[in-house]
């Protein structure tokens, strides 16, 4: 298969460069732009209206025990910044670490899925 031709403005940048070159030059931009994409449509689907009471209800959890963020991450051995990211809706929480907050918490699992 023939690698497209380069535009203009990487052949002026890059002067007599190899066909190769210009190939693995496209082919990066390509990725880029996959990359970019894939990211967005993964940050909005973790920002839906379910997930955003989700989160609260983990936070407001956290605060009804009187802990901080910097207590919880120590009693699951985890940094703090990733607790703020769980309440931030940032990180996405699978069901093993959902029964490992709601025990910290002493609440049952339907406490968070409403």
């Amino acid at each position: 298969r023939n690698p497209p031709l380069a535009p203009l403005f990487v052949l002026a940048k890059f002067g007599r460069a190899s066909i190769n070159t210009y190939y693995h030059i496209i082919l990066s931009l390509n990725i880029l732009v996959v990359n970019i994409h894939l990211w967005y449509i993964m940050g909005k689907s973790i920002r839906t209206k379910e997930y955003g009471v989700f989160v609260k209800s983990l936070r407001q959890a956290r605060e009804e025990m009187g802990l901080t963020q910097v207590e919880v991450a120590k009693k699951l051995k985890r940094p703090q910044s990733y607790i703020s990211k769980c309440e931030a809706g940032e990180q996405r929480i699978d069901v093993v670490e959902l029964n490992k907050f709601a025990k910290l918490y002493k609440k049952s699992l339907d406490y968070f899925i409403k």
